[in-house]
C-alpha cells in the first residue's frame, strides 16, 4: 500500500498518545516514521478520523505508516522500507489521502483504487465486445447498467411484460380460494342477468336484478366489483405462466404475440371453470387450459391449409423423434430411424411429410432471376379432351348403377359425402343435420354402404377406370 501525504505526518509518539491503550500495541514498532512539525489541528483531525473508524481504523492506519520518505512511504508485505520516488500502484490496493487545511475547515479526501474493480471492468468490456446478439450492455455513470434492446417494439413490450409479470407476488391456496369464490358468485349474478335480459328483451334494471337475486342493491354492486377485481387478479398473477408456455411453442407458424393472446383467452376460461374445492393450485389447473388453447390456435391458424388434429399429433411425434436423434450421437442420422422411433410405417411417413409441406404461390418464380413462374408450368385442365369427356360420362353411368345396390338413405349419404352432385363433399356433421341424426350414426351408415360396394365383381367392372387421372373424372 502507499500513502501520498502533502502535510506533516505525526510521529509514532504522537500516535501512541492519540491511540487508546488497547490499540497502542498496533503502533509499537513504527520507528521509521518522522515528523516535520507538530500541528494541533492535524492531531485533532487524526483523533476524530481514527476514533470514528474504531479498532480496525487504528490497525489499518498503523500498518500503512511503517515507513516514510519525503512525501511518500510504502509498506511491502508488512515490512517498512524507504522508497525515494513515486512508483506505480502496488498489486493490492492503492490509497491516496490528501489533507487540506483552510483556517478552521479541514477535510480528508480518500480515494481507494481496487485492482479487482479494474479486473471486473475489463471482463465487462470483454463480454461487451463478444456480444453479437440483440442485447448490448452499455456502461453508464454511477456504475449503472442499461439494457439496450434492438428487437422490434412489439417484442420489446412482450419481454418487458414478461419481466414485470415475473415480479408478481405468488398467492397462497387460501387467497386463490377466496378469489375463486368471488368469481363464482359474480358468474351466477351475470347468468341471472342474462336470463332476465332474454326474458324481458332488454337489460334489466338494478331493482329487477335485486328482486331476482334476493340481494340488496348495495351488496349486489359490491359483489360485482369484488368479482371483477378477483378475476383480474387471477389473470394478472398468471400472465407469466402464459408467456412461459407460449415460449415453448415458438417457431410453429404463429407469432409469439398471437400465442400469448390465445393463452390468455384460455386462461380466462380457466378462471371461470376453476373449482378450489378439488384441492389443487390454480396454476396447476390453468396450465392445462393454457396449453390446450395454444395448441388449438396452432392447429387452426398456423397453416394456410388446415390439417386435422391427429395429423398435428403425428407431426409432433416425428419432431420429438428427430430431436431425440440429434441429441443422441450413437443413433443413426437417417429418416428410417426417425420413422421407427415415431412408430410409423415408411408409407405413412412419406404421406405425412407430403401433407406437412408448405404451399407456395403460383406467382413465385421457378428459380431466382427466372422470368417463369410456377403458374406457367401448371397444366390447364379446364378444357378436357374428347376422350376424357366420354370416359367421365361412362364412369358416372357405372356409379349410378352401383348406387342402386344400396338403400335410398345410403345412396343419399354417399352422394353427399363424395360430392357427386354439388361437387363438394360434406362432413359427417353436416349430413347429420340434414337427416336429424348424429354424425356417428352417419358414419356407421356410410361404412355399411361402402362394405356392400366392395365386392370382387364390382371392382372388376371399374378396373379399367383406375389410373392416375381417374380422380379428375369425378
Amino acid at each position: 500500500m502507499a500513502i501520498v501525504a502533502q502535510s506533516p505526518i505525526l510521529s509514532a509518539n504522537h500516535l501512541h498518545v492519540l491511540a487508546p491503550k488497547n490499540e497502542r500495541k498496533h503502533l509499537g514498532s513504527f520507528s521509521g516514521l518522522h515528523c516535520a512539525s507538530r500541528d494541533e489541528n492535524l492531531c485533532l483531525l487524526l483523533r476524530y478520523t481514527l476514533s470514528s473508524k474504531g479498532s480496525f481504523g487504528w490497525r489499518f492506519f498503523g500498518k500503512i505508516c511503517a515507513g516514510y520518505s519525503g512525501d511518500f512511504f510504502e509498506l511491502d508485505n508488512g515490512k517498512g522500507h524507504y522508497n525515494e520516488s513515486n512508483q506505480s500502484a502496488p498489486n493490492q490496493d492503492t490509497i491516496q489521502r490528501q489533507y487540506v487545511s483552510n483556517g478552521d475547515e479541514m477535510e480528508l479526501n480518500v480515494r481507494i483504487r481496487s485492482k479487482k474493480l479494474l479486473e471486473r471492468k475489463h471482463n465487462r468490456e470483454k463480454k461487451k465486445r463478444k456480444t453479437n446478439g440483440h442485447v448490448q450492455v452499455l456502461e453508464e455513470p454511477q456504475s449503472h447498467k442499461r439494457i439496450v434492446d434492438n428487437r422490434s417494439p412489439s417484442k420489446q413490450k412482450v419481454f418487458r411484460y414478461f419481466r414485470d409479470s415475473a415480479q408478481v407476488r405468488p398467492m397462497s391456496s387460501i387467497e386463490e380460494a377466496k378469489l375463486s369464490l368471488a368469481v363464482k358468485v359474480t358468474l351466477m349474478l351475470e347468468k341471472t342477468k342474462k336470463t332476465l335480459q332474454e326474458e324481458f328483451g332488454r337489460d334489466p334494471t338494478m331493482n329487477e336484478l335485486t328482486r331476482a337475486t334476493g340481494i340488496d342493491e348495495k351488496e349486489l354492486k359490491s359483489r360485482l366489483i369484488e368479482g371483477s377485481r378477483s378475476r383480474e387478479r387471477l389473470l394478472s398473477n398468471n400472465i407469466g405462466l402464459v408467456i412461459s408456455i407460449a415460449f415453448e411453442y415458438r417457431g410453429r407458424g404463429m407469432a409469439l404475440e398471437d400465442l400469448i393472446q390465445a393463452g390468455i383467452i384460455s386462461l380466462m376460461r380457466g378462471v371461470e371453470k376453476f373449482d378450489h374445492t378439488k384441492g389443487c393450485k390454480f396454476s396447476t389447473y390453468a396450465y392445462w387450459w393454457i396449453k390446450h388453447g395454444i395448441t388449438k390456435a396452432i392447429i387452426r391458424h398456423s397453416r394456410l391449409i388446415r390439417l386435422p388434429h391427429h395429423i398435428h399429433g403425428l407431426l409432433s411425434r416425428v419432431q420429438r423423434a428427430r430431436k431425440l436423434i440429434r441429441q443422441d450421437p450413437k443413433m443413426n442420422q437417417n429418416p428410417e430411424e426417425a420413422t421407427w422411433l415415431a412408430g410409423l410405417t415408411p408409407a405413412k411417413m412419406s404421406l405425412l411429410m407430403l401433407a406437412a409441406r408448405e404451399p407456395i404461390s403460383l406467382d413465385r418464380p421457378i428459380q431466382k432471376g427466372s422470368y417463369l413462374n410456377h403458374g406457367d408450368s401448371v397444366v390447364d385442365d379446364r378444357n378436357d379432351s374428347e376422350a376424357k369427356i366420354i370416359m367421365k360420362k361412362h364412369l358416372r353411368q357405372e356409379l349410378e348403377k352401383l348406387l342402386e345396390i344400396v338403400s335410398d338413405n345410403e345412396r343419399d349419404i354417399l352422394i353427399y359425402r363424395c360430392g357427386l352432385e354439388r361437387g363438394r363433399g360434406m362432413t359427417l356433421a353436416e349430413i347429420g343435420e340434414i337427416f336429424k341424426v348424429t354424425k356417428q350414426r352417419i358414419g356407421q351408415i356410410e361404412k355399411g354402404a361402402l362394405s356392400k360396394l366392395k365386392q370382387p365383381e364390382i371392382c372388376e367392372r371399374l378396373k379399367h377406370y383406375f389410373y392416375s387421372d381417374a380422380d379428375s373424372f369425378l
